[in-house]
């Protein structure tokens, strides 16, 4: 403590010390780089099932849509299977209808034609032969009338809804 100064203060060093041996053992450095391998080979497999996993978990998912999906259609189709047959029955009655009024229809022309014939051979045997020529005349040009008439709407327009 000379002159009222203090001695500097120098850090204290360090001893010289030789290199440390980092192969102490080189069986424990061989099995530390398999060590490290197998490590990095259990994290990529952990990592892959992961992905495997959330894979599976998202066809799962697609699949249980698909199911659903495959119910829907199903109950759809059958839905119109029932509307198809209910229409098929309903037109096939409405037809049958049709065809029975056409028959009967038939027979009242086939009756009132026999009738007409009737009649203009009663109306022959009535008159003579001059007048006869002018029936048949005048029977042709009825035929020709009748031939180019319109055909009357209920039997062009088709059935209608609110008739069974």
């Amino acid at each position: 403590m000379t002159n009222g100064r203090k001695p500097p203060v120098t850090m204290p060093r360090t001893a010289n010390l030789p290199p440390a041996h980092h192969n102490i053992n080189p069986m424990l450095e061989e099995y530390a780089g398999e060590a490290a391998r197998s490590a990095q080979r259990f994290f990529e497999m952990a990592e892959e099932i992961n992905k495997l996993t959330s894979e599976a978990d998202e066809w799962r998912r697609r699949a249980m849509l698909s199911e659903e999906e495959l119910k829907r259609a199903t109950r759809r189709e059958e839905a119109l299977n029932a509307k198809l047959e209910s229409t098929a029955e309903r037109l096939t009655a409405e037809r049958d209808t049709y065809r029975d009024r056409l028959t009967t229809l038939k027979a009242e022309f086939a009756t009132a034609g026999n009738i007409i014939l009737h009649c203009m051979k009663v109306s022959e045997e009535m008159m003579g032969a001059g007048e006869r020529q002018v029936t048949h005349e005048q029977l042709e040009k009825l035929a020709d009338d009748l031939e180019g008439e319109r055909m009357p709407s209920v039997v062009t327009a088709g059935p209608r809804e609110d008739q069974p």
